[in-house]
């Protein structure tokens, strides 16, 4: 009876510990999702290559588009930040 308990208890662990994983992305997908909202006008002239250690990675097309998302940095961030999961990001560096 014990045992059949300890499995029992092992078994909604784990399905706690998948549910838990799933609600958990990736900041790098959370962004993607909302490339439109986070980047607004700029979404076509860009492209985000990654996300590593609080730092999005952003490819662009053109100077145009880096000298405007340098300008609005600190608005983009903020956009980005707000996303569940993204609370982390700090910086954006161009690649």
């Amino acid at each position: 009876q014990q045992t059949n308990k300890s499995l029992i208890e092992t078994l909604d662990e784990l399905n706690k510990i998948q549910s838990e994983g799933r609600a958990k992305r990736a900041a790098a997908d959370i962004i993607l999702e909302n490339w439109g909202q986070c980047m607004q006008s700029l979404k076509d002239k860009c492209a985000l290559q990654s996300v590593n250690n609080g730092v999005v990675f952003i490819a662009t097309f053109d100077a145009h588009a880096r000298q405007a998302i340098a300008f609005n940095q600190r608005k983009i961030l903020e956009r980005i930040t707000s996303l569940e999961g993204c609370r982390d990001i700090k910086r954006i560096r161009f690649v």
